[in-house]
């Protein structure tokens, strides 16, 4: 009798490539509360018939297009380095300091994904080879219920390939740390904390370019064209501040999001010039009047602290 393959005995695990393609080795990360949404695609081209009273059109296959969207709930901010860039990282003797450089020649590292289903005559693995991570949102929300509460990472990524006959990585790195909430998060805008914030997100979008192999169907080498980061998030109005940085017209220094779990265990990614494009704040005859901040960033600088070594 055949054995369904269950969700919740399903693993996902990834490890950053030495080399673009080539399967990464060492200790995989496995992540938490993750779920793989693939979105994969098989172009065939249509051939005509070869000058015959009896036009017959065969199909040859074309593109072959790998992409997936992965969902989790973080244990420490490893996986910002597939955002933005490599990781210089510091032993602090008690915990490991993490700064996390966007890449100025836009080369993103890849990283390599397997997807594990536990069978009982043997695991079911499907690779994902050359993966990178096209957008990175984080979000929060304390209002919601379960996992609603915990902060949720969300990555849009294109992969050079598709493999199942790869055998499980063996090595694994399993974070113990409880997974960071929704109410340790922190937005600093203007030098003052948002603490009416309630839920919210912050959006790297790399804006991959498509590379592929000549006379093949596998990608080759994907970099961002630009880098763009932008932000929203929604609270209670107790004043005007906001919309006095909004009617402004300018940019905002001191800004930040703040995620704390712990001390020296947290993560801050630093904001520069900051633009406000709306503030809306519609009147609400039932409760609280609330506003919703939107807004762009030109850059950002990102540093972790965490018992992590390997960033």
């Amino acid at each position: 009798m055949s054995e369904n393959v269950l969700g919740k005995r399903e693993i996902i695990k990834l490890n950053e490539e030495s080399a673009f393609g080539t399967l990464a080795t060492g200790n995989y990360m496995v992540l938490n509360n993750a779920v793989f949404t693939p979105n994969n695609t098989q172009e065939f081209e249509v051939i005509k018939g070869k000058g015959t009273d009896s036009v017959v059109s065969s199909r040859e296959a074309g593109v072959q297009d790998v992409n997936f969207t992965l969902e989790f709930s973080p244990r420490d901010w490893r996986t910002l380095v597939f955002a933005t860039g490599d990781s210089t990282n510091v032993d602090k003797t008690t915990y490991y300091e993490h700064t996390i450089s966007r890449e100025s020649d836009v080369s993103l590292p890849s990283f390599s994904l397997q997807r594990v289903s536990s069978l009982s005559g043997g695991n079911l693995v499907r690779t994902y080879l050359g993966c990178k991570c096209g957008k990175y949102t984080i979000s929060w929300n304390t209002q919601g219920a379960g996992v609603g509460k915990m902060i949720k990472i969300v990555m849009e990524c294109t992969a050079s390939e598709l493999v199942t006959d790869e055998s499980e990585a063996t090595g694994e790195t399993v974070n113990a740390n409880v997974v960071f909430q929704s109410r340790q998060v922190n937005l600093i805008v203007d030098n003052s904390s948002f603490a009416e914030s309630y839920s919210g997100s912050f959006v790297i979008n790399t804006n991959l370019n498509d590379g592929w192999k000549i006379n093949d169907n596998n990608r080759t080498e994907t970099n961002p064209q630009e880098f763009l980061f932008n932000g929203t998030a929604m609270g209670d109005i107790t004043g005007n501040e906001y919309f006095t940085l909004w009617s402004a017209g300018s940019a905002v220094s001191d800004c930040s999001l703040v995620f704390t779990r712990g001390s020296n265990d947290d993560c801050t990614i630093t904001f520069t010039n900051l633009t406000m494009n709306t503030a809306p704040d519609p009147t609400n005859l039932s409760g609280v009047n609330a506003v919703t901040l939107n807004f762009d960033v030109e850059d950002v600088a990102i540093v972790a602290n965490d018992d992590r070594s390997d960033y």
